[in-house]
């Protein structure tokens, strides 16, 4: 089993600018493009959020 798939986001901030603009769509969007298990980047700390 390989890394956890997920959005690349910004190379700073992770995904934290899309949650800003869309809390809800952005791991809506992310599911459905990734799958059930998501890896979402926020700043330097990754976190899994399984469906």
């Amino acid at each position: 089993m390989g890394a956890i798939p997920g959005p690349p986001g910004h190379r700073l901030l992770g995904v934290v600018p899309a949650f800003e603009r869309d809390m809800l769509g952005t791991p809506e969007e992310s599911f459905a493009a990734y799958g059930d298990c998501v890896a979402y980047r926020f700043g330097p700390a990754w976190c899994s959020r399984p469906c």
